[in-house]
């Protein structure tokens, strides 16, 4: 396991002043084992390729999400660098926040805020041992998720400089905290990118393809830059696969058959074949506000989800529109208008802003 493996620091790990310039509180190596008792698997919470997730106690008596990651994996070790000059930079609500990075012989990782519900995927698809006691989520319970994750996105597209590119935004990177407020995580892949004036020619710099199958964008398959529209596109299948509880990776999508194509060829008159059997059931409690909500969303999904990267809207006007629709469904606003204006107002203000290229002190 990777908190057992004795590995050379000079040979593996990040340079010690590399995580001095950060000035992240510090934890002992004994702080971090204690904490999750000899990282114990009774506090494991998650497993990727990279490395671990543990759940952590520490002595003040706060719980925190330790991230141990695999040393001999170069690739984790360019995740975790990437992560701490990432995290390290933003701070929003509906964003992780980073507590401490560490970088010992045994292992290298990142003390991050604790979210007790889990993730977004697990609550689309509990485990068999979880199906009991995991709350389904109605719609105006995914709605906010949604609005939370746009917040999140647009706070990194719009108002971090340099702006952030998440690349790898999917269910399993959302995380739901104990008030199930919507946190966006694992910045591994992530990309720093500096703005363009929208009328220069669009940059050539290219990324190799990395994300999750599904959610990437389909400009990274064949050369596109690095750009906040690619987020957009992960956006847009992540409503989608929200709404639907059908993966684009599901079997079913096979040729040139995709998640968006599949809810767009039903969309909007046969959505109740579609969406998730358990919204219908919560729909039918106020039938015409719900469907109007329901239709707005998965509208947001498909066009978030466009080919075509011009087609796509920038996070700002996503969450206005989502808040809007919101607003409309929980009664705080006149709904057919409002909601009418507001998706015509996407598609118009939708333009080739916010492609990016890679500033110089961006690669990690």
């Amino acid at each position: 396991m990777v908190w057992r493996q004795k590995f050379s620091r000079r040979k593996f790990g990040p340079s010690s002043l590399f995580l001095k310039r950060l000035r992240y509180p510090k934890f002992s190596y004994r702080d971090l084992v204690t904490a999750t008792n000899g990282f114990d698997e009774a506090n494991l919470v998650g497993v990727g390729s990279f490395g671990s997730v543990y759940k952590g106690n520490l002595s003040d008596g706060n719980v925190v999400a330790i991230k141990a990651l695999d040393l001999r994996n170069e690739e984790a070790r360019k995740s975790f660098k990437a992560e701490c000059q990432v995290l390290g930079r933003i701070r929003h609500r509906n964003l992780i926040r980073i507590i401490s990075a560490f970088s010992y012989p045994d292992c290298i990782g990142l003390v991050l805020q604790f979210a007790s519900n889990g993730s977004l995927e697990k609550k689309l698809y509990p485990d068999r041992d979880n199906q009991e006691i995991c709350t389904e989520l109605g719609l105006s319970e995914r709605l906010k998720i949604a609005i939370d994750v746009a917040h999140g996105m647009e706070y990194l597209h719009h108002d971090c400089s340099p702006q952030v590119v998440h690349c790898d935004l999917k269910p399993g990177n959302v995380l739901l905290d104990s008030d199930m407020t919507a946190l966006v995580t694992d910045f591994g892949i992530s990309r720093l990118t500096t703005t363009p004036n929208p009328r220069d020619v669009p940059s050539t710099t290219t990324i190799a393809l990395k994300g999750s199958i599904g959610y990437i964008a389909p400009e990274y398959g064949v050369g596109g830059s690095v750009s906040t529209k690619g987020d957009v596109y992960s956006y847009g299948i992540l409503i989608l696969e929200m709404l639907t509880k059908k993966r684009p990776s599901d079997d079913m999508f096979v040729g040139d058959m995709n998640l968006s194509k599949w809810v767009r060829s039903a969309f909007p008159g046969r959505i109740a074949d579609i969406v998730d059997n358990m919204l219908l059931s919560d729909v039918n409690d106020n039938m015409e506000e719900s469907m109007r909500c329901l239709v707005s969303f998965i509208n947001v999904g498909l066009i978030c989800s466009s080919e075509s990267p011009t087609e796509r809207p920038s996070m700002r006007d996503v969450a206005r529109v989502l808040e809007s629709t919101r607003a409309s469904f929980m009664g705080t606003a006149a709904p057919s208008n409002i909601l009418t204006s507001t998706i015509s107002d996407l598609l118009r203000n939708t333009t080739v802003e916010h492609t990016g290229t890679f500033s110089e002190n961006s690669t990690f």
